[in-house]
């Protein structure tokens, strides 16, 4: 298993840099209602087809863009003060057309999908300044760590990009494996990857008491 660090000068400041990151909470909601559905996948549109260019917007006239596996996915949303949805991530489970990683890169196979899920569609209003990105990401990280232990779900597959590579797994020291190699995909280049969250509950319980109870308790 890989584990990625960003460089901090000592714990103690590595713990200020962690209490200041979680400090200012957004909160993550499980959508529960097409209303919900729509914002999250509104945001989706203004990201992927109209900032970064990855998907033809003249196809999605409605201004939501979805796909095949949002009927059978978990959709998290983060919302600002003013009600607006400001992040937004999904995660395909009891999927019976598969996941989106198996079904589009050659070599990847999943024979049995009880506890697994796979992460997709992160993403974050291109408004957002960067110092509040990070609690975003891990606010709606937080949100699929929660519902996975209540749904008996262990392993997480998912393309990752270098932001979430960063902003998750290497400021925080979360444990990932690389199952293949780093490729473009959906517009942008982006790693295969797989979390054991037993482990990195395990692992974080022993190493970060912080981002443990952050994660899956608080």
């Amino acid at each position: 298993m890989k584990l990625l660090n960003l460089e901090k000068t000592n714990d103690t400041n590595q713990n200020d840099y962690e209490r200041n990151v979680l400090k200012k909470s957004f909160f993550c909601k499980k959508v529960e209602n097409k209303e919900e559905l729509n914002m999250a996948l509104n945001l989706r549109y203004k990201i992927y087809c109209k900032e970064k260019g990855y998907l033809d917007k003249n196809k999605y006239v409605t201004k939501l863009e979805r796909d095949k596996y949002d009927d059978f996915s978990t959709h998290f949303i983060v919302l600002n003060s003013a009600n607006k949805a400001i992040g937004t991530v999904r995660i395909i489970s009891k999927s019976p057309i598969g996941f989106e990683i198996e079904n589009n890169i050659n070599g990847i196979t999943i024979n049995d999908r009880t506890m697994c899920a796979e992460i997709s569609r992160l993403m974050i209003d291109i408004d957002i300044k960067k110092t509040d990105r990070k609690k975003i990401v891990m606010s709606l990280f937080k949100g699929i760590c929660k519902t996975c232990l209540v749904e008996d779900i262990r392993y997480l597959y998912a393309m990752v990009d270098d932001e979430f590579l960063e902003r998750v797994y290497g400021t925080y020291n979360i444990k990932y494996k690389q199952i293949d190699k780093t490729r473009f995909y959906s517009g942008h280049m982006a790693t295969p990857c797989l979390i054991d969250l037993k482990e990195v509950k395990n692992d974080l319980f022993k190493n970060n008491k912080l981002i443990h109870d952050y994660l899956f308790i608080n």
